[in-house]
């Protein structure tokens, strides 16, 4: 099928080309709407709803059960109490698998509410003229419109989430006994009521966005193209002779020249880019500090530490004592019972302190989100210049396709969670007492480390060729196409011949494979 718009359009007499392009904008080809992914949220909504519930009952059982469960020190089989607490008999590892599962549960959740509420600012941006680039980050972006993007709802978003991942860190408590025999954990109604409420507070905001989603949301897709493609339904403008001009000269004006044969890296293009990098290497060296001071501490005796038995790292050892030297920095109760209130205020207390020890870590991984998604969508563009093309088209499965679609991501998606279950270890809660490892800090700064080389490398790559980098840069990408494809049709970059005056090349986009572009000549 032939291409439905096209401003290349060469004929005897080019002034056709922009009588086509002031009429252009009923003639543009239908933009992907996504309601697949529209559809997939919808039913994670669901999902979130009915965990939060099921939350909200064990929170609940946690403490009903207590109070009505005997008292001992000794574990029933399989399952019993300690001090009045439900509690599970489970080995070491299976306790640090249990939690883990719990943090990747938790990132899938997160991931559903969090592209609602992606597609939610992206749109509001808009309507208020701030947005620039396809990928913003959603949590530190807020509009003055809409109360479900306002700048007040972004930040419960921000602490919902962090709630959620403090939580997970304490579903799970060591029982309270006199000596460390015992493999088993205490179940926490507290942190079960947090994760509740870190659920809900997210599918409501969620709900409420998806309410007006019909409205003020045109499409679903995260993928650069197709936004660019519904901004110019919806008036961006296409500005004819910028053919060979990448993101990080936007703002020069319009005259021939000669293709680059690299292109600018993301760091220069898309400059708030920087403090999302510095961001990542800061929480890394300070991780690293933190647990230098916490072994001189431990080691020294500077102030009071302890040995005693941590999870996970004791048991791969080799040691036979197991066991490793923390300090105790925030003694959360001294009750014996769940009944005692003053057990209840510990817990909510510990679970405060991990949220605000956790926020630096979870606004760190929030910005290499940002590096990658920007990666992302370069990448979508830059399969126009190579077989077999590119499509705006949405994917069968929505967006989970085209987030998964490279290692890169798919590596973010298996830390984010790893990271959080290792702060879970670092700093952690039993007996009423909590403790820093320096063990679990040290293998906490590993993956931080990893991800900030990671992102730091993706970041200063400069893509090879002479196809502009647009980086999702959306006036950009609307100047760089100049034949929109049908949907269902590949999308091609390359060279398109000479203008009618045979003074300069032409590059551009088309539903044909194309010429590769001369880097001697001069293109307009």
């Amino acid at each position: 099928m032939a291409s439905r718009w096209d401003y290349s359009t060469i004929g005897p007499d080019r002034s056709n080309v922009y009588e086509l392009e002031k009429t252009s904008s009923a003639k543009l080809p239908p933009f992907d709407r996504a309601l697949r992914t529209r559809n997939y949220c919808v039913f994670g909504i669901g999902i979130c709803w009915a965990a939060a519930a099921t939350c909200t009952a064990l929170g609940i059982w946690a403490f009903t059960a207590a109070q009505n469960l005997p008292t001992g020190t000794d574990p029933l089989p399989g399952t019993g109490s300690h001090s009045g607490q439900p509690s599970v008999s489970i080995g070491v590892v299976g306790q640090a698998l249990v939690k883990l599962a719990a943090n990747i549960c938790i990132m899938l959740v997160t991931d559903c509410l969090g592209c609602i509420h992606t597609a939610s600012v992206r749109w509001a941006l808009w309507r208020e003229g701030r947005l620039d680039f396809n990928s913003n980050p959603r949590m530190l972006t807020g509009t003055k419109t809409g109360w479900s993007t306002h700048y007040a709802t972004n930040i419960a978003m921000a602490f919902f989430l962090m709630l959620l991942f403090a939580a997970s860190s304490q579903l799970f408590l060591q029982p309270r006994t006199a000596n460390n025999d015992y493999n088993g954990f205490v179940v926490n109604g507290v942190a079960f009521l947090a994760l509740a409420v870190g659920i809900a507070g997210q599918a409501l905001i969620a709900t409420i966005a998806l309410r007006g989603s019909a409205r003020l949301i045109p499409t679903w897709s995260s993928n650069p193209l197709n936004t660019a493609l519904t901004c110019i339904h919806e008036g961006l403008q296409h500005h004819p002779g910028r053919s060979l001009v990448p993101v990080d000269r936007r703002h020069d004006p319009t005259i021939p020249q000669q293709p680059a044969r690299k292109q600018a890296n993301a760091l220069r293009a898309v400059p708030h880019l920087r403090w999302s990098i510095a961001a990542l290497w800061l929480i890394f060296g300070l991780t690293f500090i933190w647990a230098i001071v916490i072994v001189i501490i431990s080691r020294y005796g500077h102030i009071h530490s302890e040995t005693i038995n941590v999870q996970f790292f004791g048991s791969f050892a080799g040691s036979a004592s197991q066991n490793s030297p923390v300090v105790p920095f925030y003694h959360a109760w001294g009750g014996d019972t769940v009944s005692d209130g003053k057990i209840v205020a510990g817990s909510i207390s510990a679970l405060f302190i991990t949220l605000a020890l956790q926020i630096p870590f979870t606004l760190s991984l929030h910005a290499a989100e940002l590096v990658m998604h920007v990666y992302i969508d370069e990448q979508i563009w830059r399969k126009a210049s190579v077989l077999p093309g590119l499509t705006y088209m949405q994917t069968p499965i929505g967006n989970i396709v085209g987030f998964f679609g490279t290692w890169q991501t798919l590596f973010l998606f298996i830390l984010n969670p790893v990271t959080h279950w290792l702060f879970g270890i670092a700093v952690f809660e039993t007996k009423g007492t909590m403790y820093m490892s320096w063990e679990g800090l040290l293998y906490l700064a590993i993956p931080l480390a990893v991800l900030a080389v990671l992102v730091t490398w993706l970041a200063v790559q400069k893509p090879g060729g002479p196809q502009p980098a647009a980086y999702g840069h959306l006036q950009t990408l609307a100047d760089l196409v100049d034949c929109w494809v049908e949907g269902s049709e590949k999308m091609h970059w390359g060279d398109k011949g000479l203008d009618n005056l045979a003074t300069a090349r032409i590059a551009g986009t088309s539903s044909r494979r194309l010429e590769p572009i001369t880097l001697n000549a001069v293109y307009l």
